[in-house]
Protein backbone atom coordinates (compact mmCIF):
# COMPACT_ATOMS: atom_id res chain seq x y z
CA UNK A 1 0.00 0.00 0.00
CA UNK A 2 1.30 3.49 -0.75
CA UNK A 3 2.56 5.18 2.37
CA UNK A 4 2.68 1.97 4.39
CA UNK A 5 5.98 0.78 5.85
CA UNK A 6 7.94 -1.81 3.87
CA UNK A 7 7.20 -5.42 4.78
CA UNK A 8 9.46 -7.07 7.32
CA UNK A 9 11.45 -9.91 5.72
CA UNK A 10 13.15 -10.41 9.11
CA UNK A 11 16.65 -9.65 7.83
CA UNK A 12 19.37 -10.72 10.27
CA UNK A 13 22.60 -8.81 9.70
CA UNK A 14 25.20 -11.18 11.10
CA UNK A 15 27.70 -11.48 8.31
CA UNK A 16 28.23 -14.11 5.68
CA UNK A 17 31.23 -16.27 4.88
CA UNK A 18 31.69 -17.78 1.43
CA UNK A 19 34.43 -20.37 0.91
CA UNK A 20 36.14 -21.57 -2.25
CA UNK A 21 38.34 -24.48 -3.22
CA UNK A 22 41.31 -23.85 -5.48
CA UNK A 23 38.99 -24.29 -8.46
CA UNK A 24 36.66 -21.53 -7.23
CA UNK A 25 39.18 -18.86 -6.23
CA UNK A 26 39.02 -16.95 -9.52
CA UNK A 27 35.22 -16.74 -9.27
CA UNK A 28 35.38 -15.65 -5.63
CA UNK A 29 37.98 -12.97 -6.41
CA UNK A 30 35.89 -11.74 -9.35
CA UNK A 31 32.72 -11.60 -7.24
CA UNK A 32 34.57 -9.75 -4.48
CA UNK A 33 35.89 -7.20 -6.99
CA UNK A 34 32.36 -6.72 -8.35
CA UNK A 35 31.01 -6.13 -4.86
CA UNK A 36 33.74 -3.61 -4.09
CA UNK A 37 33.22 -1.80 -7.42
CA UNK A 38 29.55 -1.42 -6.51
CA UNK A 39 30.15 0.08 -3.09
CA UNK A 40 30.35 -2.93 -0.75
CA UNK A 41 33.06 -1.96 1.72
CA UNK A 42 32.47 -4.57 4.39
CA UNK A 43 33.85 -7.55 2.48
CA UNK A 44 37.30 -9.06 2.96
CA UNK A 45 39.15 -11.84 1.19
CA UNK A 46 40.82 -14.24 3.63
CA UNK A 47 43.55 -16.81 2.98
CA UNK A 48 43.30 -20.22 4.74
CA UNK A 49 45.69 -19.15 7.54
CA UNK A 50 43.57 -16.04 8.19
CA UNK A 51 40.40 -18.14 8.18
CA UNK A 52 41.92 -20.58 10.67
CA UNK A 53 42.99 -17.74 12.96
CA UNK A 54 39.63 -15.97 12.81
CA UNK A 55 37.51 -19.15 12.95
CA UNK A 56 39.50 -21.74 14.94
CA UNK A 57 36.64 -24.26 14.69
CA UNK A 58 36.80 -24.22 10.87
CA UNK A 59 38.64 -27.07 9.13
CA UNK A 60 40.44 -25.26 6.29
CA UNK A 61 41.60 -28.43 4.50
CA UNK A 62 40.62 -27.96 0.87
CA UNK A 63 39.74 -24.30 1.33
CA UNK A 64 41.83 -21.95 -0.81
CA UNK A 65 40.07 -18.64 -0.13
CA UNK A 66 37.22 -17.12 1.80
CA UNK A 67 35.21 -13.94 1.46
CA UNK A 68 33.75 -12.52 4.64
CA UNK A 69 31.00 -9.93 4.42
CA UNK A 70 30.48 -8.19 7.75
CA UNK A 71 28.25 -5.24 6.83
CA UNK A 72 24.92 -5.50 5.08
CA UNK A 73 25.31 -9.27 4.89
CA UNK A 74 23.19 -11.92 6.48
CA UNK A 75 19.97 -13.74 5.79
CA UNK A 76 16.22 -13.26 5.89
CA UNK A 77 13.12 -15.37 6.33
CA UNK A 78 12.42 -16.69 2.80
CA UNK A 79 8.68 -17.12 3.44
CA UNK A 80 8.37 -13.54 4.72
CA UNK A 81 10.28 -12.33 1.65
CA UNK A 82 8.08 -14.30 -0.78
CA UNK A 83 5.00 -13.00 1.02
CA UNK A 84 6.31 -9.46 0.61
CA UNK A 85 6.87 -9.98 -3.12
CA UNK A 86 3.42 -11.48 -3.49
CA UNK A 87 1.78 -8.56 -1.65
CA UNK A 88 3.66 -6.00 -3.76
CA UNK A 89 2.76 -7.78 -7.00
CA UNK A 90 -0.90 -7.94 -6.00
CA UNK A 91 -0.84 -4.23 -5.12
CA UNK A 92 0.55 -3.53 -8.61
CA UNK A 93 -2.30 -5.46 -10.23
CA UNK A 94 -0.54 -8.73 -11.01
CA UNK A 95 -2.88 -11.71 -11.05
Amino acid sequence: MPGSPPPDAQFKEQGYLLLASERGTETLRHNHATQRANGARGTTLLEPSELAQRFPWLNVDGIALGCLGEQGEGWFDPWAFVGSLRAKAKHMGVT
